[in-house]
């Protein structure tokens, strides 16, 4: 087995957040990874990459830091965000670029064969049949729309989870080797954000084209715009409780936090509610699941204004506004905590921007690499 494959191998595991134990697996991958790295003694760490690596995780760290007065109620918490920040990146400094870019292709090639098997079953009428083999329970069933009957989701609990996962894994991939994966198939998670985000690299991918493709393009884009207000509009009609108004109520919490500027770190949502409340809590004060809200909105509350101004002073400096227009699309929409492991890969990812040892160890040109 190369690196490349053992690097695919932890990526894929690691990056299912629904799966502790399979997580965990993945993490153990990952310290093989490192380990083999170690013995081949083709580590080759900049200051300068180590510094911009370290911007780029200020976020997670302060988040840490001010949750220290309520360690007691949260120690796990933080003791899981401080554990995968220090695996995850040694993992990603002990690889070359050319292993990296290969083993997140892998992994997302084989989640997006699993998805499509998932798709496959639901549509032969055997979701039931691939909950079973897969020990979770997905949220297959969509009642958000009157012609989209089920939504498939992989090894995920639902289909939002599993695209924006795959979306962070693209752009990790995008940040390594200077080539954004313009994939389709997220457009069939009939999710609306994965939808918009995946729309949204397909158009910066093939924007440099040829006059008649670029046309066709403009064509399909137009077209799945249409689709998703369609869509969106239907799901506002169809739903018990609109998701707009609840990520509105999000919104006005967050305006109306005493902790808006300095954040509330792990130890309050908003200042007042518990980051633990029930479902059936939630909906009794008009609200979707904190981290559903979008994580523009759920950082802001966990690091505070000041802290995610700072970030994304750092996010346009280093990718520049086209590449900064994609990530905050996503980042806004997005379900995937930025305390989790495909979020942390992305900012180690944009971190090793500012230099990845030219990729000595590898012999590689990244910006080559399909």
């Amino acid at each position: 087995m190369n690196r490349g494959h053992l690097c695919g191998i932890a990526i894929f595991f690691v990056v299912s957040e629904n799966y502790q134990v399979v997580q965990l697996v993945g993490f153990l991958f990952m310290l093989c990874s490192i380990f083999v790295s170690l013995m081949a003694g083709s580590v080759i760490v900049s200051k300068r990459q180590l510094r911009k690596i370290f911007l780029f995780l200020i976020p997670l760290i302060y988040c840490v830091f001010i949750s220290f007065h309520c360690i007691t109620e949260q120690v796990s918490v933080m003791a899981n965000v401080i554990v995968k920040v220090i695996v995850v990146l040694l993992f990603m400094i002990c690889n070359t670029r050319n292993h990296l870019v290969k083993g997140i292709g892998y992994a997302i090639s084989v989640h997006a064969a699993i998805f499509l098997i998932h798709w496959l079953c639901l549509v032969l009428g055997a979701g039931e049949f691939f909950n079973q083999v897969i020990r979770l329970e997905t949220q297959t069933s969509f009642g958000g729309s009157s012609y989209i009957p089920y939504r498939a989701t992989g090894l995920f609990d639902e289909p939002s989870l599993f695209g924006m996962t795959i979306l962070a894994l693209i752009f990790t991939r995008y940040m390594l080797s200077g080539r954004l994966l313009s994939m389709k198939w997220p457009l069939i998670t009939f999710s609306l954000p994965t939808m918009l985000v995946a729309v949204s690299y397909i158009f910066n991918e093939n924007i440099k084209r040829k006059v008649v493709f670029k046309v066709i393009v403009v064509l399909f884009l137009v077209t799945s715009l249409a689709g998703l207000y369609k869509f969106a509009i239907d799901r506002e009609s169809n739903v018990r409780m609109s998701p707009a108004g609840l990520r509105y109520t999000h919104v006005a919490f967050l305006l109306s936090s005493p902790n808006l500027l300095v954040g509330s770190g792990f130890c309050s949502a908003y200042g007042v509610f518990d980051l633990s409340m029930s479902r059936d809590e939630l909906r009794n004060n008009y609200l979707g699941n904190f981290k559903d809200a979008g994580q523009v909105i759920y950082t802001l509350d966990r690091v505070g204004l000041i802290v995610f101004i700072g970030f994304c002073v750092l996010v346009v400096f280093t990718l520049g506004m086209r590449k900064s227009v994609l990530f905050f699309l996503y980042f806004a929409l997005s379900k995937v905590p930025f305390i989790a492991v495909p979020s942390i890969l992305l900012f180690v990812s944009m971190g090793m921007i500012c230099g990845f040892s030219e990729d000595k160890q590898g012999g590689v040109d990244a910006r080559k690499i399909g």
